[in-house]
């Protein structure tokens, strides 16, 4: 299932999660989203709205940050 994003009320694609380390599981408390953009306008999110994008989706950040997790496990331990 694809994580949804929303930034009032305006849908996110593109939702890109950096800052993972894996030597920080399971908190992951140095990842952030570090690039999205708006569906309608094609538009990539300020630094600003990356950070509201975050704290507006809680459930969706932090399921994204668990598939970004996985992906790594996939990556280098498969």
């Amino acid at each position: 299932m694809e994580n949804v994003f929303k930034l009032n009320d305006k849908v996110v694609v593109d939702v890109e999660i950096d800052g993972m380390d894996m030597a920080d599981y399971p908190d992951f408390v140095d990842a952030y989203i570090s690039e999205a953009t708006f569906k309608d306008t094609n538009k990539s999110l300020s630094d600003n709205e990356l950070a509201e994008l975050q704290e507006q989706n809680p459930d969706s950040y932090f399921e994204a940050v668990n598939d970004a997790c996985l992906d790594i496990c996939d990556r280098h331990y498969s």
